[in-house]
């Protein structure tokens, strides 16, 4: 089928056929309200069995994220959808600021010939559904759950050449997992055997990590040596032996990005998220959390200025 490039607006299209698949991706992210109601909201979410709604509440603002692990096509319908589409915008009228949430959620569902591609866009305190149709290529097909694209064999059909079929498939979706990193989540390195290292920020800051569904939940919190006030991040600053001890101070007290890092046994960088520390800044109680991809050769996780080098 052509791409028409016409783009239809605030409503969830029909399936005619059967999907074979589907998948999340992007963020829904803004002003936070009432926090007990996005709570419920994100487990309504949860409850329509489409992807992770995973909710984070930092500091005066929320970010939602839907998982992005491939949906089998026999849990996606154009219901669910719509459904998704009101509890979006339920999120954006809890919001104080509904104007001022952002999103880029969207969904695209795979269908045999053409894919439907559905945006989730947050525009004048609203959230406008629009979407599209265009050719499916190889690359959409790939992403469609192996056991959606296996053919159906009839009950002649020779065992020798369905044990030869069985194993290809196999192959192919134990290639599409490790492609994907799903082997790497699912035999990740367990994160309390981890050295949990703060590098150059010492005491300022403390940090601690979880296993969380395939990959490691990271907290940072106000250490013991963290300047409760102004003179004492003087102090600190001046009682600093290198330039990289006095930068910690100053990245703690102005609220900096810095990053978290997953290394492996040699110390190589096997993974880097940016860690904003402004949530400290104000609340004694802050937290900063983000979430660092599971891996199999992980052995610490270190704070540090720079994402270091991945190979």
């Amino acid at each position: 089928m052509a791409d028409s490039g016409e783009t239809q607006v605030e409503r969830i299209p029909g399936f005619s056929e059967r999907p074979l698949g589907a998948g999340f991706a992007g963020i829904l992210e803004g002003p936070a309200g009432d926090r007990g109601e996005l709570r419920r909201l994100a487990r309504r979410l949860a409850e329509l069995d489409l992807a992770e709604a995973d909710l984070e509440l930092e500091g005066a603002r929320f970010s939602l994220l839907m998982g992005e692990a491939p949906l089998e096509g026999t849990k996606i319908t154009a219901e669910k959808l719509e459904a998704v589409t009101d509890l979006l915008a339920e999120m954006v009228r809890s919001s104080p600021r509904p104007e001022a949430v952002e999103s880029t959620l969207r969904c695209n569902v795979y269908f045999r010939t053409e894919v439907l591609e559905i945006a989730f866009a947050a525009a004048g305190g609203m959230i406008r559904c629009a979407s599209r149709r265009r050719p499916a290529t190889r690359e959409d097909l790939a992403r469609v759950p192996v056991t959606a694209a296996a053919p159906v064999l009839p009950h002649d059909f020779p065992r020798r050449k369905a044990l030869l079929i069985g194993g290809l498939l196999l192959g192919v979706f134990l290639f599409l997992a490790w492609q994907r990193g799903y082997m790497d989540r699912l035999f990740r390195a367990d994160a309390a055997a981890f050295a949990l290292e703060t590098g150059e920020f010492g005491d300022l800051l403390e940090l601690t990590a979880a296993n969380d569904w395939g990959r490691y939940r990271v907290e940072v919190t106000r250490g013991p040596r963290y300047p409760a006030d102004p003179a004492a991040a003087t102090r600190l600053e001046e009682e600093a032996r290198t330039n990289a001890e006095r930068a910690a101070v100053g990245a703690v007290v102005e609220g900096r990005s810095i990053y978290a890092r997953l290394l492996d046994g040699e110390g190589r960088t096997l993974a880097a998220l940016p860690l904003e520390l402004r949530p400290l800044v104000a609340d004694p109680a802050g937290k900063v959390t983000t979430y660092l991809p599971g891996r199999m050769g992980g052995a610490s996780i270190r704070l540090s200025f720079d994402a270091g080098r991945q190979d």
